[in-house]
């Protein structure tokens, strides 16, 4: 199908409404459409850079800047991953990784920033998954940014001085030992849809946010504790 790379800019974009915010989601499967994403997660966080001057009580979190929230998706009973989800303040890019030929460099190199903290649920091996397909062709770079990964409950149990919460069994579980509200949160035992298609519904593209939306909302409240 040949559309036209512009075209398909505009039909990848979604709004989606989850606690009462509205956040932009946009959806690629094309190496080309990925650097517009990541240009737009790069913008985002420098809006959330402290303000030199600011009072402490400012909105803006001294930390926002350095959070990032990421999550993979897989089909059923496979180890490949089907998208990579990338979440930052009110915007999260979707790449169809499952519809890529190689793991766009662009994409590498956002993930390979060591001054970000990528923070999601089971994350190394999710990371592990992408790593051992050889037909992510820049496979090294990939590695490299597993060490940037962190996990969430492994930040819980740091942050609230809690060792037995890096053994937390899931994110509901976590969110009641930190305080936070995930009572609005899509259905968590909802079947998978096809991760692998052509398109989704604004309903299965809230359902994949889910997870990465969770991760940096609790990734910004243990943060903000320090």
């Amino acid at each position: 199908m040949n559309i036209p790379l512009q075209l398909k800019l505009k039909m990848g974009i979604y709004n989606i409404q989850i606690n009462g915010v509205s956040i932009k989601v946009r959806v690629v499967d094309d190496e080309s459409l990925v650097e517009s994403g990541v240009d737009e997660l790069n913008s985002k966080l420098r809006m959330n850079l402290p303000i030199v001057g600011k009072s402490p009580r400012c909105e803006v979190s001294s930390t926002d800047h350095l959070l990032v929230g990421i999550d993979f998706k897989f089909q059923k009973q496979s180890t490949r991953p089907s998208l990579l989800l990338i979440y930052a303040k009110d915007f999260c890019l979707i790449v169809q990784l499952g519809r890529m030929s190689t793991f766009p460099e662009t994409l590498a190199t956002f993930l390979r920033n060591k001054s970000k903290c990528f923070v999601g649920f089971k994350i190394g091996s999710k990371f592990s998954s992408l790593i051992n397909h050889s037909f992510f062709h820049l496979g090294k770079s990939v590695c490299s940014t597993v060490r940037n990964g962190v996990e969430i409950c492994e930040l819980a149990a740091m942050v609230l001085k809690k060792p037995a919460l890096q053994k937390c069994g899931g994110l509901l579980e976590l969110a009641r030992e930190i305080g936070f509200d995930m009572k609005e949160a899509v259905n968590m035992n909802k079947e998978n849809p096809d991760w692998s298609a052509l398109c989704f519904s604004p309903e299965e593209v809230k359902y994949a946010l889910d997870e990465a939306y969770n991760c940096y909302q609790m990734g910004k409240k243990l943060l903000s504790m320090l």
